[in-house]
């Protein structure tokens, strides 16, 4: 098509000739896609292949935007030596002038051709190879502005269904389609089936985690429980034991006040007999016997008294209070005296004046865990039965036992890659130098970077960064030609990239000024931009490619001979001027 002898042996109508030049605008726009591999060259082995059978191939364009209006291509090829090629292009200028007058509307362009396989020398492998030839056999025409008998004769039905916009032509199915389509379809299910499971998984995990939380809880709680239990049994035990010391000591007050009223009432009749005795020994008429007598009489009292206390001497199971009735002055011999006493209070329970015990000690020593030893100080110092409320605890410690404090403390989660999105594409320089960087991105359906996905430079994987793109240093020795296969292990349906390794002649150590050889033309905004030329990084990010001196495009795959670059969204239509900044040095300006 680019033959213009060629397209003229096509057609010699000036009519037709207008739409063929739309069709070959159409088709150049289709081919000027980054995304394309061309490889023409058929080994011996393929050319003995498609001698004998026959594979049949096609590839779709989609709808294809140029500056007089919009089209889209659709190639079908029987792959086989001489095979049959058929090309067919829809379009639609409203604007566009036939030379008749009229305008040129919808037209659809049919090319028929041929595939032989010719002989020639390949610059690149600098040897004679052979490869793959276009050849135009015929063209069919049709439009809007072109009328013909069978035209002006067809039936007003078919009128009204015959001109109809083709904004894209589908795909022909051929059986890479078909198991290309068969291969997503089992992916999708298998990907359904590995959220299922893992949602299902999260879902057990989380069943698992609660069920030990709730049991630790528990544990906690009822060993909580318990303590307070036996700090509340412990102090009504004592309470108990006071009122039974206090009862015991009551008893025995009363005994022995008993016992001192019968040993008074003795002494009192002793006495009064010792006097009576006395009093006729001195009338007798010796007063010393009479004194003695009477001393006598004393020291029976005395010894009276002492047999009293002897018999009321309390048994060791009585207590200080007790006791302490017991020796108190004669004035309580009586039994008014005692009930004085009582009356005053000098006998009371032991339980009412009785002291809170001190805390006994600890050794701090004897415990291995800090939890132990908090919750040894807890039990040891707390009277109450009630359960301290959370704010009163130390800070900083558990009330839980320590092995349970982990039971739902989860591990973080490990960084994993990504998988692809089924749009992801990906975008790498066609050719670079050995021994020197090339940046590699993977970007979706709106151009934007796919972070964390693992890409395969000749089985080396490396995963993207934020960005979406991957540095790559290509090694010295590398196989010069088409050698590095740039690929996605997770999705192997997708094309791999095949980038062209060059060997440098010479290799320089100063830093000399980026050039500008060719800038891909007829770009629309957030579209492809591809810049070939010298002295390029392959880090994406040492380079800029300002557009007019004011905008800015992004850059997203590079080597030292060739960017890739997003254009703007702001970019108006037609001419512009590109330079590219390296390491502070700037190129010669390009205009398109």
């Amino acid at each position: 098509m680019k033959d213009a002898e060629q397209v003229q042996k096509l057609t010699e109508d000036a009519n037709h000739q207008a739409i063929l030049a739309q069709a070959q605008i159409i088709l150049a726009r289709a081919l000027d896609n980054s995304d394309l591999t061309f490889n023409r060259i058929i080994s011996a082995d393929e050319e003995r292949q498609f001698a004998k059978t026959l594979s049949p191939e096609s590839w779709a364009s989609g709808e294809v935007n140029f500056g007089d209006g919009t089209g889209s291509l659709t190639a079908v090829w029987a792959k086989r030596v001489n095979g049959l090629l058929n090309l067919t292009i829809a379009g639609k200028c409203k604007d566009k002038t036939a030379p008749n007058g009229k305008k040129i509307g919808n037209f659809v362009v049919v090319i028929t051709g041929r595939s032989p396989i010719e002989a020639g020398f390949d610059i690149q492998t600098q040897s004679n190879v052979n490869f793959w030839l276009g050849q135009l056999a015929s063209a069919t025409i049709d439009s809007d502005c072109l009328t013909d008998a069978s035209a002006e004769t067809a039936p007003a039905a078919e009128d009204n269904v015959k001109k109809k916009s083709l904004a894209a032509l589908p795909i022909l199915v051929t059986d890479r389609v078909v198991a290309y389509k068969r291969d997503l379809n089992v992916y999708e299910i298998r990907q359904k089936q590995l959220l299922a499971q893992k949602a299902e998984e999260d879902k057990k995990a989380n069943d698992e985690r609660a069920q030990l939380t709730a049991q630790a809880i528990a544990e906690a709680t009822a060993k909580v429980l318990k303590e307070s239990t036996n700090r509340s049994l412990t102090k009504d035990e004592t309470l108990k034991g006071d009122a039974d010391d206090s009862d015991e000591a009551a008893d025995t007050a009363k005994d022995d006040n008993a016992k001192a009223d019968a040993k008074t009432a003795d002494t009192k009749a002793g006495n009064g007999k010792t006097t009576a005795s006395a009093t006729s020994n001195g009338k007798s008429g010796d007063g010393k016997t009479g004194d003695s007598k009477t001393g006598d009489g004393k020291f029976a009292n005395a010894k009276a008294s002492d047999a009293r206390y002897t018999d009321a001497k309390p048994s060791d199971a009585k207590t200080a209070d007790a006791r302490a009735i017991e020796n108190r002055p004669s004035a309580a011999k009586t039994e008014s005296a005692v009930k004085e006493y009582v009356d005053k209070g000098a006998i009371n329970p032991v339980s009412a004046a009785r002291t809170k015990p001190e805390p006994p000690e600890i050794d701090n020593r004897a415990w291995s865990s800090p939890a132990d030893k908090v919750a040894m100080n807890t039990t040891s110092s707390s009277s109450s039965s009630s359960y301290r409320p959370e704010s009163s605890r130390l800070p900083g410690r558990s009330s839980m036992p320590s092995s349970n404090q982990s039971v739902w403390e989860s591990p973080a989660s490990t960084p994993q890659s990504r998988q692809a999105s089924l749009a992801a594409t990906i975008v790498a320089p066609e050719k670079a130098i050995a021994g020197q960087f090339l940046t590699t991105s993977i970007i979706d359906r709106d151009k934007n970077g796919e972070p964390s996905v693992e890409l395969s430079f000749n089985g080396a994987a490396l995963a993207t960064d934020a960005r979406g793109q991957a540095l790559y240093m290509v090694p010295e020795d590398a196989t010069p030609g088409r050698s590095l296969n740039v690929c996605l292990a997770s999705r192997p349906e997708l094309a791999n990239s095949l980038i062209d390794i060059l060997q440098p002649l010479t290799t320089s150590y100063e830093a000399q000024a980026p050039k500008i050889e060719r800038i891909s033309s007829m770009v629309a905004p957030r579209s492809m931009l591809v810049v070939e030329g010298h002295n390029f990084d392959g880090h994406a990010d040492h380079n800029r490619i300002l557009i007019d001196g004011l905008q800015e495009a992004r850059i997203i795959a590079a080597s030292p001979v060739q960017l890739k670059a997003i254009l703007p969204a702001g970019i108006k239509p037609g001419s512009h001027s590109f330079c590219v900044g390296t390491a502070g040095l700037r190129s010669n300006s390009a205009t398109v």
